[in-house]
Parts: structure tokens; C-alpha cells; sequence
């Protein structure tokens, strides 16, 4: 059950975060505000918390300029318990911007997954950085988190992790469309904005931020969608760019079609 604690539209842009997506599962993010028009529209940089009954991970780190509220938002999500994992999904900004000062808040906190070449970027970290792979599990206790191979990608490096006990999808840039929103809407799914997305909304962004969409069949990537989600129950979507997605099928069919009309625009 989705358990929002936020009135809508009552606070400022942040104030309904972190929200509990499922039980000990938590959305946490920095919105950009970007001028279209007349007005300001916020812009998601989401990333995610899962507490097990002995350890705490984060997934992606929020972007640097966010950090502020990010500190407050984890904290107050957390309600005193330590971190135990970053997972950094990528070394792009929006998924490892605050790692430095997340490591400095949580000593004692693990860098884990495919971090190949994050030493390059904190040298002074470098004890503390666990190379993961596909198929490894993340152990918290009461749930595990898996480490998948990321479909849609950003960088080689590039991970998903899939909670096998709240059965959430943390999918970085897939999933992702045209999301910029109101003010007060930045905790709310993507089923309940005013307008869902369209597909239209998924191929406009996802071929500008991968650009390597434009030139690729996208049919394999699309049936290789359908074969994870076929072994893998999915009840929740969690990406970076883009509202929570309780209608998981429906979002799928839709990314699926704007992925493949990239190739026509």
C-alpha cells in the first residue's frame, strides 16, 4: 500500500518529501525549477531509500546543488538509523553528485556497484568503494536488493536494482518522460498527475538524454524489457527523471512505443 503523508499543493515544492512508496521504501528528491513561459516548472532528480530490518541503502545520490534538502530529506526518512550502502547507479550527476558529502554524513556507509572508475573521481575514497556485478545481492536484512543489467543505459556502467521483496523496479534513466510539473506535485506517481504521460512524452526526452536511442533497433532492447519483467514481478517503477509508476504495465507499453518512434523523428 502507498502510504502518502502530504497534503497536495499545501507546502512549498519540497515539503511532501521524502514519501513512503511501499513499507520502509522511500522517495526522496531535488527538483530543478526551469522557466517555461510565464511559468516555473520543477524538473525530478529522484532517488531512492530501502531500510531492512538490519542495514539501510540508498539508491543514486540526488544531485549536488540539491544537497540541503537532500541531507533533510534522508535524515528524516532514516528517523535515526545509520546509512549502510550508497548505490550509485552511474558516475553522471544526478546519481552520484552528493556521494562525497553522503560519505562524510555516514562514515562508515559502503560505495557499491559496477564503480569501476570512481576512484578517478574520489581517489580519498577509494577503501571504501565495493565493485559489484550483475546478479549480485545486497543483503539488508529482511529483503535483498538485486543488482540487474541496466536495459536502457546511460553509461557502461550503468546498473538497476530490483527490490525482490517490495518487488520495486529502481530503473535510474529508463521510464523516463517529459517531467516537468507544478509545484506540489513533486511527490505524486505518475498516475497521479492531471495528465499521465504519453507516449509522445517518453520518446521526446528519452531520445534527447540517450542520444544513442536515435540510432539503434530499438526491438531488442524492448523484448528484453518484456523478458526481465517476466521473471521479475514488478508492482512499483522508480526512476531518476520522472514520478513514481504504480501502472506499471500500461507505463511499459508506453516507453516501449517511444522507444520506438525515435527512429521516425
Amino acid at each position: 500500500m502507498i502510504r502518502p503523508h502530504f497534503a497536495l499543493g499545501a507546502a512549498p515544492y519540497d515539503a511532501n518529501l521524502p514519501r513512503e512508496i511501499a513499507p520502509q521504501t522511500f522517495w526522496l528528491s531535488g527538483c530543478s525549477r526551469q522557466p517555461v513561459g510565464e511559468e516555473i516548472l520543477h524538473s525530478h532528480s529522484s532517488f531512492y531509500m530501502a531500510c531492512g530490518t538490519e542495514k539501510t541503502a540508498i539508491i543514486d545520490t540526488g544531485n549536488s546543488r540539491d544537497w540541503p534538502d537532500v541531507r533533510r530529506q534522508l535524515l528524516e526518512a532514516l528517523d535515526g538509523r545509520k546509512l549502510d550502502y550508497i548505490i550509485p547507479t552511474h558516475p553522471e550527476m544526478p546519481h552520484m553528485g552528493n556521494l562525497e558529502p553522503l560519505a562524510e554524513l555516514f562514515p562508515q556507509a559502503r560505495i557499491v556497484g559496477d564503480i569501476r572508475n570512481y576512484h578517478l573521481y574520489y581517489p580519498h575514497l577509494e577503501d571504501r568503494l565495493e565493485m559489484r556485478h550483475v546478479g549480485d545481492i545486497l543483503e539488508l536484512g529482511d529483503r535483498q536488493l538485486e543488482l540487474i543489467e541496466a536495459i536502457i543505459h546511460d553509461l557502461p556502467n550503468s546498473l538497476w536494482v530490483y527490490d525482490r521483496k517490495e518487488q520495486v523496479l529502481f530503473a535510474c534513466d529508463a521510464y523516463c518522460y517529459t517531467h516537468e510539473h507544478e509545484p506540489g506535485q513533486c511527490a505524486l506517481l505518475a498516475e497521479e498527475l492531471p495528465q499521465e504521460p504519453t507516449v509522445a512524452d517518453t520518446s521526446f526526452v528519452t531520445s534527447r538524454a540517450l542520444a544513442w536511442t536515435q540510432l539503434v533497433d530499438p526491438e531488442p532492447y524492448c523484448q528484453a524489457l518484456d523478458a526481465m519483467l517476466a521473471e521479475r514481478p514488478v508492482k512499483l517503477i522508480a526512476p531518476t527523471h520522472g514520478g513514481v509508476i504504480s501502472n506499471t504495465k500500461r507505463m511499459t507499453e508506453l516507453f516501449k512505443e517511444g522507444m520506438r518512434n525515435i527512429r521516425g523523428q
